[in-house]
């Protein structure tokens, strides 16, 4: 079995008080996974410690076959640009840029930018959007006039562009209803299947528990949860 996260004996602290305690975690690659918890069970610390983010004060991190606790902050970060996608609630698509810039920061951040020509990423963009059911005349639109379902289409699109192993996705559908719930989810396990990415969302929403291959509670997982620094 190969794995997308194998995490072993790892401890996390702030100010001298532990918030996360994990002895042992893996998830084989192409897995839909999902993170349950409460607000101060530790999810947005172990999404920092699994994305590189942070380090732990003891124990390893393997994310796609890199040990994460034995790379340097720079290497942190680019590995983190190169092999992860990311879709927060927020979606955090940057207003004043159009779809096209907005698509080709998060390549860029990945990957040397001379070794990709402005048309080809363009061709590549359009195609992004072509697999999300957008018109690709979209590109040139800035984000901030595009509808709430376009832009989350956008951030589908974003975290997929660069081709990454490992999608994480923080509470991306905590503030829809339930029609523009499942309607995300819909197309994200679509893009999922085509790119035979692994997947890891968080959510404390119980709903969207059958979308997904399996669901770990993270106060199971997390011996230390409950404290009240933990997010």
């Amino acid at each position: 079995m190969t794995l997308a996260i194998d995490v072993h004996d790892v401890q996390f602290a702030y100010d001298q008080q532990t918030v996360l305690s994990i002895p042992a975690w893996q998830l084989a690659t192409q897995q839909r996974c999902l993170l349950m918890g409460p607000s101060g069970s530790g999810k947005s610390t172990l999404l920092h410690l699994l994305s590189g983010m942070s380090t732990p004060q003891q124990g390893r991190i393997h994310v796609l076959g890199h040990d994460l606790t034995g790379m340097s902050a720079r290497q942190r970060d680019r590995f983190r640009a190169q092999h992860l996608g990311f879709i927060s609630q927020h979606l955090l698509l940057l207003p004043y840029l159009t779809v096209f810039d907005n698509l080709r920061i998060s390549v860029s951040f990945g990957q040397q930018r001379a070794s990709h020509s402005r048309q080809a990423l363009r061709d590549r963009a359009r195609h992004s959007l072509q697999q999300l059911q957008l018109d690709p005349l979209l590109l040139d639109r800035r984000a901030d006039q595009l509808s709430v379902g376009q832009q989350q289409r956008v951030a589908i699109a974003r975290a997929f562009i660069h081709q990454p192993a490992l999608i994480i996705a923080d509470e991306p559908t905590s503030a829809l209803d339930d029609q523009a719930r499942d309607a995300f989810l819909t197309l994200l396990h679509e893009r999922l299947q085509e790119s035979n990415a692994t997947l890891l969302m968080v959510s404390h929403d119980a709903r969207v528990r059958p979308w997904f291959d399996q669901c770990v509670p993270l106060t199971e997982l997390n011996r230390a949860a409950g404290g009240t620094h933990a997010a």
